[in-house]
């Protein structure tokens, strides 16, 4: 076992049981019955608009909520062209298209078109892998205000957010799973239960 394997072992010891939170699922947001799955609506469901939901923007948090300790989670990306991963803050404006990024409480992995990938920082940080990453894993170490993603394809660090003076405030998991679904855009953001990782 290499270093990079040897560091995706390690991180894999603060696996979490993610699941989504469809109270905040924006009602163009289709979740699987496992909470596991999203993927997006050519309708827009019947759904209360609570407060908690997020309309305009088509995204969808991760349960529980985090205020301390290391967590670790992985996303199955597949064959899909553009989608965002990452964490924010539970408290982040939902009925308002805020601009992604660490001023506004979002730390998120971008990517677009199959091809460009980045992370939305002012201005965004553009990323190259050494391949197209169809499985993400996501380490956040809360006391260390660092949120990392790794291609778990090839076992290499993507990007590392780091927030020096530590998170201010509880943190989610954040999705947006792509445009309306044509061709490859009709294969859901997947989380992968923990166990089951291969």
């Amino acid at each position: 076992m290499g270093p990079a394997e040897a560091r995706l072992e390690n991180m894999r010891q603060f696996a979490t049981d993610l699941t989504l939170d469809r109270a905040s699922a924006n009602p163009y947001l289709l979740v699987s019955e496992d909470g596991r799955a999203v993927s997006r609506s050519d309708t827009r469901l019947a759904v209360d608009d609570g407060p908690e939901r997020f309309d305009p923007r088509a995204n969808v948090l991760g349960m529980p909520t985090f205020t301390s300790g290391c967590h670790f989670w992985e996303v199955e990306t597949g064959s899909k062209r553009d989608w965002d991963v990452g964490v924010c803050l539970d408290s982040v404006a939902r009925k308002d298209m805020v601009t992604l990024g660490p001023e506004a409480g979002f730390w998120v992995l971008w990517a677009r078109n199959g091809s460009q990938l980045a992370a939305i920082t002012t201005p965004k940080t553009a990323l190259s892998s050494d391949a197209w990453p169809r499985r993400v894993g996501v380490f956040l170490n809360c006391e260390a205000g660092t949120v990392s993603f790794y291609n778990i394809n090839t076992h290499q660090l993507i990007y590392s957010f780091t927030e020096p003076s530590g998170f201010p405030g509880p943190l989610r998991a954040f999705f947006y799973p792509g445009p309306r679904p044509e061709g490859q855009e009709s294969v859901p953001l997947k989380i992968l239960e923990p166990g089951r990782w291969g």
